[in-house]
């Protein structure tokens, strides 16, 4: 009898939960919002993360981010940007006092610091056409940034006639490397920025050495995709202009980070030939020049460089591997 019955329930389950079923839609899924940028602080007592949300009006389709902060426990959040611009891409101080993101709030993605003692928040950066990425120095004195090529005079003279052709492949903005300095400024009051890095040379994503003199890069040939996957690295005395070159072969070398000493510097490498969706792995390379050391190949052959460890005994890597995302110690 016992059966029995538990099947009846079973079956009046299913028939109420038919009647009451709703369906995913587009309409849903705009409504969900999306938490990105998950940064805890240097003392791992509170969490910046960014909340993405549709704004869909008569004049307006796109995403929006704000800022957050809470405790570590998930306690006591505070919402740290506010209005109707973009803000995103939080980052902690070195100190845990302060913190940097990027904001279109003044037309341009610009970057911006908030104290978290009180204050609002200051634009420090006046790019003319808009911060891509930035990365803190160690002492928190400078921030490296990349931004895109300006347009000249001419293009934007066309842009607004409508006369702004673009031929494929022949026509490109370099991603270059800049460095501000927080404790310096210009005789206007304007916080100093310097280029880094020049000639063809597209960066893409870059890291600092624990002294802060030099930068280590990636960099393509040009802004187009396809050449994104032959990169090489190379490093720049941010004072000199000085260029190094890390890594440079017939492979793609990416995503270039210095171990905590600053004495070694680990980098993606991919097979060669290049190929979309290819093998890659982990080497690690001197400063001071010599053959680069392959690390342990991960189970999928699709390594991902997290960070060094504190010690600089080992390095963590992440890749994925069918629906799972697994961390491998190297």
């Amino acid at each position: 009898m016992r059966p029995k019955l538990l099947l009846g329930v079973f079956f009046l389950s299913i028939s109420a939960s038919s009647q009451t079923k709703t369906y995913w839609s587009p309409e849903q899924c705009l409504k969900m919002k999306n938490i990105s940028a998950v940064r805890p602080s240097p003392d791992g007592n509170k969490v910046l993360y960014t909340v993405r949300e549709a704004v869909m009006t008569d004049d307006r389709s796109e995403y929006v981010n704000q800022v957050f902060l809470c405790n570590g426990d998930g306690s006591n959040t505070i919402q740290l940007t506010k209005g109707d611009k973009n803000s995103f891409n939080p980052k902690w101080s070195p100190d845990g006092k302060r913190v940097a993101f990027v904001s279109a709030r003044d037309g341009k993605n610009n970057i911006y610091l908030l104290p978290l003692e009180g204050g609002e928040a200051e634009m420090v950066t006046d790019a003319k056409n808009g911060v891509n990425n930035f990365e803190w120095s160690r002492d928190g004195s400078m921030i490296a940034y990349t931004m895109t090529d300006a347009s000249s005079d001419e293009e934007e003279k066309n842009k607004k006639a409508k006369n702004d052709w673009y031929f494929y492949n022949e026509e490109f903005k370099q991603n270059r490397l800049y460095v501000l300095s927080l404790n310096k400024k210009d005789t206007g009051g304007k916080r100093m920025s310097k280029l880094i890095t020049k000639g063809n040379r597209n960066v893409i994503s870059f890291n600092w050495s624990p002294d802060g003199k030099w930068l280590v890069y990636d960099h393509g040939r040009s802004s187009m995709v396809n050449d994104n996957i032959y990169s090489d690295v190379a490093m720049v005395n941010i004072e000199t202009g000085e260029t190094k070159n890390v890594a440079n072969t017939n492979a793609g070398e990416s995503d270039p980070q210095f171990s905590p000493d600053g004495k070694w510097i680990a980098y993606v490498v991919s097979d060669e030939p290049v190929v979309w969706g290819g093998k890659n792995w982990v080497n690690i390379v001197s400063v001071t020049g010599g053959p680069p050391k392959k690390l342990a190949a991960t189970p999928n052959d699709l390594s991902g460089i997290i960070g060094w460890s504190e010690d600089g005994s080992h390095i963590y890597a992440g890749e994925s591997n069918k629906t799972l995302f697994s961390v491998q110690h190297l």
